[in-house]
């Protein structure tokens, strides 16, 4: 549900020009790799 929500933030700035697209792409990369990861520490101490 974070994830959604800043994925519609970046492209909300995306579509109003305030980023470009490569940044876009660049940002929920990062965010995909971080919530994966964050989910997997979840699933080892559960």
């Amino acid at each position: 549900m974070i994830g959604l929500l800043a994925a519609f933030v970046f492209l909300k700035n995306t579509v109003f020009c305030l980023t470009t697209t490569k940044i876009y792409a660049i940002a929920m990369g990062e965010h995909m790799i971080s919530f994966m990861l964050l989910g997997m520490l979840h699933a080892l101490w559960r």
